[in-house]
């Protein structure tokens, strides 16, 4: 999921400011239990919700943490979740593409 993420911001048109800390963050925050014996196409709607729920969310948004527990991601850089909200849009985008294509997610 975390180099699914980094293909969708390399090839956004705009410019996404987010780094790849930032992107493992997000990705670690997942419960296992969501994807554990998912194939790449079911990974899709798990991240996809994720970073719906971080969008739509402050306290998720304030609470999504450093893989090493030092450092809060979006907690003081509100930019940053404007440009999450970028690249959700992104994959918004390949989700909906998905759905239609597959009936299915």
């Amino acid at each position: 999921m975390i180099r699914f993420l980094k293909n969708c911001k390399a090839f956004c048109q705009n410019e996404i400011k987010l780094n790849s800390f930032d992107i493992n963050a997000i990705c670690y925050d997942i419960d296992k239990s969501k994807y554990q014996n998912s194939s790449f196409i079911e990974l899709v709607p798990i991240i996809y919700s994720q970073l719906k729920n971080i969008c739509a969310n402050n306290k998720t948004a304030n609470d999504i943490v450093s893989v090493d527990g030092r450092e809060y991601i979006f907690r003081y850089s509100p930019s940053k979740l404007e440009n999450l909200k970028l690249l959700m849009a992104e994959l918004e985008v390949i989700y909906n593409d998905l759905k239609q294509e597959t009936g299915t997610l």
